[in-house]
């Protein structure tokens, strides 16, 4: 019997470029809610969202929530770290 945890179900499903799921967990306050964790991948360089440009980030962002799609009927949220890093 193979078992698939809900972290690889997303790494294979939904990868994030540039990025890795660190944890899934539920969420401690709010009982149906899945706790999606995501932080960028070492090494690699962002990308500019209006020009596609790599480049190097010189500040990050507070940590920021985003909804995604539910999974067995509960709500996923997805934590990412360093989001939207501005570039040079």
């Amino acid at each position: 019997m193979v078992q698939i945890t809900v972290k690889s179900l997303l790494k294979d499903l939904h990868p994030i470029k540039g990025f890795v799921y660190t944890s899934v967990r539920r969420d401690p306050f709010v009982e149906e809610v899945l706790r999606v964790e995501v932080r960028e991948r070492k090494g690699s360089r962002g990308q500019c969202s209006s020009c596609g440009v790599q480049g190097t980030a010189y500040d990050r962002m507070p940590e920021r929530q985003w909804r995604f799609v539910p999974l067995w009927g509960m709500v996923v949220s997805l934590w990412i770290n360093a989001a939207n890093r501005p570039f040079r």
